[in-house]
Formats: C-alpha cells, structure tokens, sequence
C-alpha cells in the first residue's frame, strides 16, 4: 500500500505498442472531475480509504508491463428459437432472413444462434458511443468494468452477451453485427 503524498498507478494510454505508463502522482489526482478515477482503464492500488481501481491487475505486472495473455477457453452457447403460423393450404416456400420453411398447412420458422462467450476475466462488448458515423465501439473489459456505478450494465445502449450468471443487455442484438458494426436497416 503506497504511504505518503504520491500514489504510483499504471496508466493506460490507448496505445497498442505502449498500452500503460507507471506513473507517481499526487494522491489529489486520482480525484476530481479529470482524476484517475474517472479513467475507465487506469489500474490504481489501494490506498488510505480508497479501494484501489481494477486491483489487483491481471493484464500489467509491478512496472506497468503488459502480462501476456491468459489462455482462454470457449463455451458455445446454442439458442434456438421457433415459431409457427397457420397458412393456406396452396401456400408456397417462402425465405426470409430468418429461414423459412412453408409446409401446408403451418409454417414453421426456426433459427438457431450459437454465441461464444469467453469464460476467462474478460467480456467483450459493443460500448455505444452517441456518434452517428461510429454509434459501437467493440471492447474487451475486465468482468468488473460490468458493474458499479458507471460500469457498462448502467449504459443504456451497450450491448452486452451473457456470462456467468449476468443474463446480458440488450442481447441478443438486431443493430450490430459481432464487430459491433451497425446492421442494415430491415426492409418491408
């Protein structure tokens, strides 16, 4: 636990080749509207009163220095949806976007979506962004970065998948595709 004025915290800089700084500043920067608190990705040990943010890190060691990364599994999740609507009987074979198939005298339409969600310490995500020309941003968060007071479950127009036993948000989703890019509008 850091003692006196400064606190030593790694900062991230959005850099790929260089994604975290050590730095050691005055504990009154980790507060205020521009403080180190408010950056989503800092990593700040606790200290005084203060919990510490993303503590302990598992993505950076003691010098700011990226870990390389955790061996991951996947779990395939598969959904599968089905509904069905009385037709003529001189109904033909339809297809929608969906997949259809038309049997006198019901249709029956089933769509099967398999959804890979890592079980490892990170989620990722479709973080909207209020820009009309970039409305998703795909991000890979810390589970932590889920909840809490401006955790990403509080963003009204994120996209989050299931994992463990949250249930998702907004999921699964009709406006992005799985790079988060905007999906064509649906045509009637």
């Amino acid at each position: 636990m850091p003692s006196g004025s400064k606190v030593t915290l790694c900062h991230a800089t959005s850099s790929s080749t260089n994604p975290y700084v050590k730095l050691s500043v005055p504990k009154s920067q980790i507060f205020g509207a521009n403080g180190h608190d408010t950056h989503d990705d800092d990593i700040i040990p606790p200290f005084d009163d203060y919990p510490g943010k993303n503590w302990p890190s598992s993505v950076v060691d003691e010098d700011c220095n990226p870990l390389p990364a955790p061996t991951t599994t996947s779990t395939t999740v598969p959904v599968t949806t089905t509904t069905s609507t009385a037709v003529p009987a001189t109904s033909t074979s339809t297809t929608t976007t969906t997949s259809t198939t038309t049997t006198s005298p019901a249709t029956s339409t089933t769509s099967t979506t398999s959804t890979t969600v890592p079980s490892g310490s990170k989620v990722t995500l479709c973080h909207a962004t209020s820009s009309s020309t970039n409305p998703y941003v795909k991000l890979s968060v810390p589970k932590s970065q889920i909840f809490g007071a401006n955790g990403h479950d509080t963003h009204d127009d994120d996209i989050i998948p299931p994992f463990d036993d949250y249930p998702g948000k907004n999921w699964p989703s009709s406006v992005v595709d799985e790079d988060c890019n905007p999906l064509p509008a649906p045509t009637t």
